[in-house]
């Protein structure tokens, strides 16, 4: 399993992270998301053999979302 943490704008409101949690959860290989408005960050843990972080940040900015960078681990 492989986890990433997005930076996004564009979230206005919690509706807006329950909205890119629906669409990350119904990726292929994708096995959890966790998504906050404040602050503006999206962790999700993946199968790397059913997908990858240029697909996952697509699917984020379909809506109109945008990933900013990638958040370092701490």
């Amino acid at each position: 399993m492989n986890q990433v943490t997005f930076n996004i704008e564009g979230m206005h409101c919690e509706a807006c992270a329950r909205t890119i949690r629906a669409l990350l959860e119904t990726e292929p290989g994708v096995k959890s998301v966790d998504v906050s408005f404040d602050p503006g960050t999206a962790r999700i843990l993946f199968d790397p053999n059913a997908a990858n972080e240029a697909r996952l940040k697509s699917r984020i900015e379909k809506p109109g979302y945008r990933v900013v960078d990638r958040a370092e681990r701490p």
